[in-house]
């Protein structure tokens, strides 16, 4: 059974109805049903003078009068955006001055005011002031600093847009450049191993034989009966061991490399003396030499060698040899380990350099700048840094590394694989590019989840001119309605 209320409402869209008929109204672009929202105005809109009202989706026909009569003809609940007779009608708030929304029907004429112009309790139990202009006033002045922001960051954003081709030349210079280094650093290294097996093997042959005489010694001290027998054998060894092989070098000579050089020990001459005996065998030759440095024995004269050469010295000038030859040998190891340091400082370099020039930073490099920067922020008592490109962490907490941009999705930017919570996931960070014309600024970090953080990234980068401009679009819209608001006619039912 219809109410009286909804009796007076047909009486009066057919008073309407009869004022389109005779043109007085354009119901296309100026009446709406209580409700409606603007971008519906051609659905509601009474063509060639027809009354019908066509709903869910042309399978529902009924008299325009019908509409907002607080009753529920069409399953879609397009006759009743202005009341809440359908479950799932939506109600319209046009907030002219601020912003308009979009409610479930079932919230008219609740009691609660809901639209800030109060068109949603029109005919409920409150009273509800219009507070559009005041609340349109702030969000005008929002938006006027957005604009103003975004602007600037369009300049920026072209600047840094002209800049990454050379940013890009840059990086493949440094490439070329890091290669070349490389390969030449690969060859001191190699030189440097070689030099350093050289002096190591010195070292080695001089530390037996300071090895072995030591050993005599501490025989000789202990009162070894044996000991001129033994003698014998050990000078056999370290006579030979006083003399160096020579080492060849790659492309240096290692005149570091000390040795007992003959007129140094002339004992160690009678090799040379004995060489042209031909009757006596090798064997018999280093036998009668060593016995010459154990004994002091001259092989030609028969007298005693004198100065530093005799068979005293011997002992300390093999001892010297071996003093030399670590000193030697671990300088040589310096070298080569500085080297090594060095070539992998290098290669990690190239390796850096050439992943950038694989690395997608946006459809048009935007991203590039911010290789190698990190941008920080303190949230009460934590800091927070975020390194694009690389890593990011709540004080010394890692929160992730970051990974590849999506191709997809460049203004997001995801950092994962942080450091665990206590009985809890890895840690990450997920931080949305914004727009900001002041630089690069880190924002509203938070933690909706457990270990899960979010933040927003201020930069030039995002700024899009196209949003620039529907931003500006939204003031202007907003601006209008405000005037609007300040003198337009009621044009609904």
């Amino acid at each position: 059974m219809r109410t009286t209320r909804g009796a007076l409402r047909i009486l009066t869209a057919a008073l309407l109805v009869a004022a389109v008929r005779c043109g007085s109204i354009d119901a296309g672009s100026r009446v709406l049903p209580r409700g409606a929202n603007p971008a519906d105005a051609e659905r509601y809109a009474a063509h060639d003078g027809s009354s019908a009202f066509v709903c869910d989706g042309g399978a529902t026909t009924i008299d325009r009068s019908r509409v907002n009569d607080d009753y529920c003809d069409c399953d879609d609940g397009a006759d009743e955006p202005g009341t809440s007779a359908c479950a799932n009608g939506e109600f319209h708030c046009r907030n002219r001055g601020h912003r308009s929304i979009s409610l479930p029907s079932s919230r008219v004429n609740d009691g609660v005011c809901d639209c800030c112009d109060g068109t949603d309790e029109h005919d409920g139990g409150a009273r509800c002031p219009n507070t559009c202009l005041a609340a349109g006033a702030s969000r005008r002045d929002e938006i006027r600093a957005r604009v103003s922001s975004a602007r600037g960051g369009v300049d920026a954003r072209r600047k840094i847009l002209e800049g990454a081709p050379a940013l890009r030349r840059r990086w493949q210079d440094e490439s070329v450049k890091l290669e070349k280094d490389v390969a030449a650093q690969r060859e001191i290294v190699r030189d440097a191993s070689v030099a350093k097996e050289a002096a190591e093997a010195e070292e080695k042959k001089a530390t037996e034989a300071e090895d072995r005489l030591n050993k005599r010694e501490a025989s000789k001290n202990k009162g070894d009966d044996d000991a001129s027998g033994n003698e014998t054998a050990v000078a056999d060894t370290a006579v030979a061991d006083a003399v160096p092989t020579p080492t060849p070098t790659s492309t240096e000579t290692v005149d570091e490399y000390p040795v007992i050089e003959d007129d140094a020990v002339p004992e160690l001459q009678a090799i040379d003396d004995v060489a042209d005996e031909r009757e006596e065998s090798e064997e018999e030759r280093g036998r009668r030499i060593a016995q010459q440095w154990i004994h002091g024995d001259s092989e030609s004269t028969g007298t005693a060698p004198s100065g530093p050469s005799s068979p005293a010295d011997v002992p300390d000038a093999i001892r010297d040899r071996a003093t030399r030859a670590k000193k030697a040998a671990n300088d040589k190891r310096d070298v080569h380990a500085q080297a090594q340091r060095t070539l992998t400082e290098l290669e990690g370099k190239h390796k850096d350099v050439t992943k950038r020039l694989s690395t997608f930073f946006g459809p048009n490099m935007e991203l590039a700048h911010m290789v190698g920067e990190c941008y920080k922020l303190t949230v009460e008592q934590y800091a927070y840094e975020v390194c694009p490109f690389g890593d990011a962490k709540q004080d010394t907490t890692r929160l992730g590394t970051m990974q590849p941009v999506d191709v997809k999705d460049p203004r997001t930017m995801v950092f994962n694989g942080g450091e665990r919570c206590w009985n809890g996931p890895a840690r990450s960070i997920t931080v949305s590019l914004r727009c900001g014309g002041g630089g690069n600024k880190l924002a509203d970090v938070e933690e909706p989840s457990r270990c899960e953080y979010a933040a927003k990234l201020y930069t030039p980068a995002a700024c899009d001119p196209g949003e620039v401009d529907a931003l500006e679009r939204e003031l202007a819209e907003m601006e209008e309605e405000a005037r609007a608001a300040m003198g337009a006619p009621h044009d609904e039912l």
